[in-house]
């Protein structure tokens, strides 16, 4: 937070991202008064984002929900992360659905395959039964080289050499 605040005092006006996320309900309302979005990894932070709800058009609308496909750290199972994204959505948020690879290092890793599969799967629920979902701005956090349009996400790739799955950008290759 430190960090996304200094960008902000400095001039910094692009999107800001907490992958961590906010640590307390004060530090959470500090984040959405500054425009810094925050990745929603747990109940906590899920209750935060609904009580501090941004005004529309904010970027702090989107809401960055991270799933646990398999690396069990951080983010909701499937029934949570399922359950988490109706209420984000009733409440006006745009959803962006996040996970993390456990083995992003190694692209043939078989626990790859099942992290993916997971995650389309939710995905795919969510499309067919948050209408919002499928017009928003959605984001599959993915290291395959099975999807053909894929971006680097700057702040991700420096944690864990993640790439971001968008539906309407271009491949972008290194």
């Amino acid at each position: 937070m430190t960090e996304a605040l200094e960008a902000r005092q400095l001039g910094w006006e692009k999107t800001i991202g907490l992958v961590e996320g906010a640590f307390t309900a004060d530090e959470w309302q500090q984040a959405t008064d500054h425009e810094i979005s925050c990745v929603i990894h747990h109940g906590p932070q899920l209750e935060w984002a609904l009580q501090n709800i941004p005004p529309a058009g904010s970027a702090t609308r989107v809401a960055w929900l991270k799933y646990n496909t398999g690396m069990n750290r951080l983010g909701f199972n499937a029934e949570g992360v399922l359950s988490a994204a109706k209420r984000l959505h009733e409440a006006g948020y745009q959803l962006i659905l996040a996970t993390h690879f456990a083995n992003a290092d190694d692209h043939d890793h078989p626990l790859n395959a099942m992290q993916i599969e997971r995650f389309s799967s939710v995905l795919a629920t969510l499309k067919e039964t948050i209408s919002q979902i499928s017009k928003a701005h959605y984001a599959t956090l993915l290291v395959s080289s099975t999807f053909q349009n894929i971006i680097m996400i700057g702040y991700v790739q420096a944690l864990s050499c993640t790439v971001a799955h968008l539906s309407s950008i271009k491949v972008h290759k290194n």
